[in-house]
């Protein structure tokens, strides 16, 4: 048979393989992390690619810079990530080593903020700013009495209020909150 039509290709310098991939759990889902510089190559950026549980790796997304936050993910799902490097249609990296990692939510919700206290009758007012969290679960109510240890003294509760009716006269309270997600993690007291 007649040859095929010519067709020209440049052959180039290939593009380093990402290096060094860490993949950690943050609160907004799994961060990933590589070494990897075009210096000021057009059009060049990072390919991301994503297995979740058996299933084959899939393209998830693109970054020009050497990072990317999936927070698509499923905390407690096992997933495998992987990085190439990509430089217009033609030029491309070899893929990264695959990295998995299980991202789970050990992150507290923040500090409740803005306690205030206003003595009633027979009783002490708590309120504070409510917390914004998507796996926020309710608060925690500590009081200490006389310069004591604090103790807990309700909870979880929904609302960022409190009616403390167990106060005695004659006596001096402190409290602090803290904030419960679903999972149980707890935050720092309030101040």
């Amino acid at each position: 048979s007649e040859w095929s039509n010519p067709v020209a290709l440049a052959v180039g310098v290939p593009l380093a393989t990402p290096a060094s991939l860490q993949v950690v759990s943050v609160p907004q889902g799994v961060r990933l992390t590589w070494l990897g510089s075009f210096g000021n190559e057009a059009g060049a950026h990072y390919r991301i690619f994503r297995g979740a549980g058996e299933a084959m790796p899939a393209r998830l997304a693109e970054s020009d810079k050497p990072e990317y936050v999936d927070a698509t993910v499923d905390f407690g799902s096992p997933y495998r990530y992987f990085v190439q490097a990509i430089a217009g249609e033609l030029r491309q990296s070899e893929i990264s080593p695959t990295i998995g990692i299980t991202p789970m939510d050990t992150f507290p919700p923040a500090v409740p903020a803005g306690l205030t206290a206003v003595a009633g009758v027979n009783s002490i007012e708590l309120a504070w700013e409510r917390n914004t969290e998507d796996d926020f679960a309710g608060y925690h109510v500590y009081r200490s009495t006389d310069g004591g240890a604090p103790e807990r003294i309700a909870g979880p509760i929904d609302a960022p209020t409190f009616s403390d009716r167990t106060v005695e006269v004659g006596k001096k309270y402190s409290y602090t909150v803290t904030a419960v997600d679903r999972n149980g993690n707890e935050s720092a007291r309030s101040m």
